[in-house]
């Protein structure tokens, strides 16, 4: 099994544009949504099956991957998209802080179409040396760098209010709710406190009751709406990628992370 690897070459093809250059780091989550601080990285599987033999790598500063140019990375992701993701989770960490003192449903007010470009863009970052490894990567790249027109068509990007610490990573896995059934979805998972995003890139024959950004999909790119937060629904903390169902099945590969808080280490 390949060691974990999230830095990569110093140069290379851009996650997103596809550009040959110079790479950059890029944080995933970013880190203006997180606090700063130490976290142990596993493969999924590891850290689902309980293997704390497996090996754990200390990121000091928060997940990094290097894959993106300076253009998506600082210009697009930070400059422009990333001030609306951070917008909107500060607003959801003082809601779940205060959740049970709160009514059962509030309003936040975001932009979604820059919100729903940060997320693909720090999930296509995501994985080193991986341009056009996903379905629809061209639309893509051209919906995230220009700001306009609509969603790539059977893309959806739900959310949810994830009240946990631990983060999860996944690009690219598979869940069905019943063995044997004809219902799947096909997508990228990033969670971390306070929220979720599931981008759901093709399903069969069902739909998920959760909230999906892609309804704002005709809005100009500074739009802003208000969006009704359900305070009291909270999901499992495994699902969809280790609890899809009561007889349900995930399937995801080697490249799927889980990020913990790292424990301080006692001096001597």
């Amino acid at each position: 099994m390949k060691p974990l690897e999230f830095r990569g070459p110093k140069e290379g093809r851009c996650n997103i544009c596809g550009e040959h250059g110079k790479l950059t780091e890029d944080h995933t989550p970013p880190k203006a949504c997180i606090s700063p601080g130490a976290f142990d990285v596993q493969r999924l599987n590891d850290a689902l099956n309980h293997q704390h033999k497996a090996r754990k790598v200390r990121a000091n500063t928060g997940l990094r991957f290097r894959s993106l140019c300076a253009k998506c990375n600082n210009e697009k992701l930070g400059g422009i998209y990333d001030p609306a993701l951070v917008s909107f989770t500060n607003q959801l960490s003082a809601m779940v802080r205060f959740r049970e003192t709160l009514p059962q449903t509030l309003t936040v007010q975001v932009e979604p179409q820059k919100i729903m470009r940060a997320v693909y863009g720090h999930l296509a970052a995501a994985s080193v040396d991986a341009y056009g490894t996903h379905k629809d990567h061209e639309p893509f790249r051209d919906w995230f760098l220009s700001g306009s027109g609509t969603v790539p068509l059977g893309v959806h990007f739900h959310f949810w209010l994830y009240p946990f610490k631990p983060q999860v990573i996944v690009r690219g896995f598979a869940f069905t709710p019943v063995i044997g059934g004809n219902s799947l979805f096909v997508g990228w998972l990033m969670k971390f406190f306070p929220v979720a995003f599931l981008i759901v890139m093709s399903r069969q024959d069902a739909h998920l009751s959760l909230p999906d950004l892609r309804v704002y999909e005709d809005l100009p790119l500074d739009a802003k709406v208000n969006v009704a937060i359900d305070l009291r629904s909270i999901l499992p903390p495994n699902w969809p990628e280790a609890d899809p169902g009561e007889n349900g099945v995930v399937i995801s590969g080697d490249h799927a992370l889980r990020s913990t808080e790292a424990r301080r280490r006692r001096r001597r």
